[in-house]
């Protein structure tokens, strides 16, 4: 039996009944409906729902549809769901002021199935899409620091250089051994000034001149 694609969910924010019947029998074959009869319910809805969409009615009893919005947009549990407002409001000043709150686009009454369903498949999609693409930012940004980390080991690794515990020489790559300063010299262009240090100069070169050796 194959499995049931899950359909992505829909909040119709709206205190007037008919409308939600309207707008949810026009959108139900293709999404999961819920709704909310006044805005503080519908704020709820969307911070425990988290739908993939709003629908939210202008003017309403109590919270207006514009106030619901700008506090959507400010609980950071909600700022990323996208909003249309459904509305009878056909003016400029009203779309420009749902605009500047945050809103996406304007659904206007009585309701055209064919313009609701193309809108809100829209910004759905676009909402998925962002959603993938936040995926994935993750999922680099995730994979980056894996490789940040891998070349910070093999940094550490390639910075230990192997030195026999006798005679002091170290190995190369090759497995050649060879005296340390002439590796630090092929491999990190230091170059060396040679001097001796007290302990050897009193070990290797003081008995070659004891103190009567010149009469």
């Amino acid at each position: 039996m194959p499995e049931e694609i899950q359909k992505q969910t829909i909040l119709i924010i709206d205190d007037a009944i008919a409308d939600i019947k309207v707008l949810g029998s026009t959108l139900q074959s293709d999404y999961k409906i819920l709704f909310a009869l006044n805005a503080q319910e519908g704020i709820n809805s969307a911070i425990s729902n988290q739908p993939d969409l709003i629908l939210l009615d202008i003017i309403m009893p109590g919270m207006d549809g514009y106030e619901a919005c700008r506090q959507l947009q400010a609980d950071e549990r909600t700022r990323y769901i996208p909003i249309i407002f459904i509305t009878a409001k056909t003016d400029e000043e009203d779309e420009v002021k749902g605009f500047a709150l945050g809103a996406l686009d304007y659904i206007t009454k009585p309701f055209n199935p064919v313009i609701v369903k193309a809108r809100v498949r829209t910004h759905v999609s676009l909402r998925l899409a962002t959603r993938d693409l936040e995926s994935k930012n993750i999922m680099l940004a995730a994979r980056v620091e894996e490789l940040e980390n891998a070349r910070n080991e093999i940094k550490a690794i390639q910075s230990i250089i192997p030195i026999c515990s006798y005679c002091r020489k170290t190995r190369d790559d090759k497995y050649y051994w060879d005296q340390l300063e002439i590796y630090l010299q092929r491999n990190m262009e230091i170059k060396f000034s040679h001097s001796i240090c007290p302990d050897c100069y009193e070990k290797h070169v003081k008995p070659q001149f004891p103190p009567d050796s010149d009469k």
